[in-house]
Protein backbone atom coordinates (compact mmCIF):
# COMPACT_ATOMS: atom_id res chain seq x y z
CA UNK A 1 0.00 0.00 0.00
CA UNK A 2 2.95 2.42 0.84
CA UNK A 3 4.76 2.19 -2.36
CA UNK A 4 4.62 4.71 -4.73
CA UNK A 5 5.20 2.63 -7.66
CA UNK A 6 2.02 0.42 -8.25
CA UNK A 7 3.47 -1.39 -10.68
CA UNK A 8 5.90 -2.77 -8.46
CA UNK A 9 3.59 -5.19 -6.48
CA UNK A 10 3.82 -8.50 -7.91
CA UNK A 11 0.87 -10.11 -6.18
CA UNK A 12 -2.29 -8.81 -8.62
CA UNK A 13 -4.99 -8.63 -5.38
CA UNK A 14 -2.33 -6.28 -3.39
CA UNK A 15 -1.65 -4.27 -6.46
CA UNK A 16 -5.45 -3.69 -7.13
CA UNK A 17 -5.25 -2.67 -3.63
CA UNK A 18 -2.18 -0.09 -4.10
CA UNK A 19 -4.42 1.72 -7.08
CA UNK A 20 -7.33 1.76 -4.48
CA UNK A 21 -5.36 3.52 -2.15
CA UNK A 22 -3.85 5.84 -4.68
CA UNK A 23 -7.20 7.34 -5.55
CA UNK A 24 -8.04 10.77 -5.25
CA UNK A 25 -9.22 11.25 -1.37
CA UNK A 26 -7.73 8.07 0.10
CA UNK A 27 -5.30 8.32 2.21
CA UNK A 28 -3.16 5.26 1.79
CA UNK A 29 -1.73 5.45 5.60
CA UNK A 30 -4.72 5.31 6.83
CA UNK A 31 -5.41 2.63 4.47
CA UNK A 32 -2.20 0.98 5.20
CA UNK A 33 -2.38 1.05 9.09
CA UNK A 34 -5.99 -0.51 8.87
CA UNK A 35 -4.51 -3.84 6.82
CA UNK A 36 -1.83 -4.12 9.54
CA UNK A 37 -3.84 -3.59 12.35
CA UNK A 38 -4.63 -7.11 14.16
CA UNK A 39 -8.54 -8.86 13.48
CA UNK A 40 -10.55 -11.04 15.91
CA UNK A 41 -11.86 -13.66 14.83
CA UNK A 42 -15.50 -13.98 16.25
CA UNK A 43 -17.10 -17.92 16.76
CA UNK A 44 -20.61 -18.48 14.96
CA UNK A 45 -22.25 -18.52 18.85
CA UNK A 46 -20.84 -15.22 19.38
CA UNK A 47 -22.41 -13.58 15.91
CA UNK A 48 -25.74 -15.33 16.99
CA UNK A 49 -25.83 -13.84 20.28
CA UNK A 50 -26.03 -9.73 18.26
CA UNK A 51 -29.12 -7.97 19.06
CA UNK A 52 -29.29 -6.05 15.44
CA UNK A 53 -29.60 -6.78 12.47
CA UNK A 54 -26.89 -7.14 10.36
CA UNK A 55 -26.47 -6.47 6.58
CA UNK A 56 -23.62 -8.21 4.82
CA UNK A 57 -22.70 -7.18 1.24
CA UNK A 58 -20.27 -8.27 -1.18
CA UNK A 59 -19.60 -8.09 -4.89
CA UNK A 60 -20.79 -10.74 -7.43
CA UNK A 61 -16.42 -10.99 -8.68
CA UNK A 62 -15.43 -10.61 -5.11
CA UNK A 63 -12.56 -13.27 -4.41
CA UNK A 64 -11.50 -12.05 -1.29
CA UNK A 65 -15.06 -11.81 0.81
CA UNK A 66 -16.58 -14.33 -1.24
CA UNK A 67 -20.03 -15.25 -1.07
CA UNK A 68 -22.03 -12.99 2.11
CA UNK A 69 -25.00 -16.01 2.71
CA UNK A 70 -22.87 -18.02 5.11
CA UNK A 71 -21.52 -14.98 7.31
CA UNK A 72 -24.83 -13.62 7.21
CA UNK A 73 -26.62 -16.31 7.59
CA UNK A 74 -24.18 -16.81 11.75
CA UNK A 75 -25.96 -14.16 12.48
CA UNK A 76 -29.37 -14.16 14.36
CA UNK A 77 -31.15 -11.66 11.78
CA UNK A 78 -28.45 -11.46 8.90
CA UNK A 79 -29.46 -10.76 5.64
CA UNK A 80 -27.15 -10.71 2.72
CA UNK A 81 -26.83 -8.85 -0.44
CA UNK A 82 -25.05 -9.55 -3.95
CA UNK A 83 -23.50 -6.68 -5.35
CA UNK A 84 -24.21 -7.38 -9.28
CA UNK A 85 -21.30 -7.28 -11.67
CA UNK A 86 -19.08 -5.80 -8.73
CA UNK A 87 -15.25 -6.78 -6.80
CA UNK A 88 -13.94 -6.25 -3.89
CA UNK A 89 -12.59 -2.91 -4.90
CA UNK A 90 -15.73 -1.42 -6.40
CA UNK A 91 -18.53 -2.17 -4.71
CA UNK A 92 -18.12 0.04 -1.89
CA UNK A 93 -18.64 2.92 -4.12
CA UNK A 94 -21.92 1.45 -5.68
CA UNK A 95 -25.14 3.54 -5.66
CA UNK A 96 -26.84 -0.47 -5.09
CA UNK A 97 -24.67 -0.65 -2.10
CA UNK A 98 -25.66 3.16 -1.03
CA UNK A 99 -29.61 2.76 -1.18
CA UNK A 100 -29.64 -0.75 0.35
CA UNK A 101 -27.89 0.44 3.33
CA UNK A 102 -30.41 3.26 4.04
CA UNK A 103 -33.08 0.80 3.21
CA UNK A 104 -31.76 -1.47 5.88
CA UNK A 105 -31.64 1.14 8.28
CA UNK A 106 -34.85 2.33 7.55
CA UNK A 107 -36.69 -1.36 7.94
CA UNK A 108 -35.09 -2.21 11.07
CA UNK A 109 -35.47 1.21 12.93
Amino acid sequence: MLTDDPSAVADADLRRFRLFGGQKGKDRQALAACMRSPRSIHPPAALKGAKRPVLVATGERDTLAGSPFALAGSFADGRALVLPNKDHMNAVGDPGLKRAVLDFFLQSA
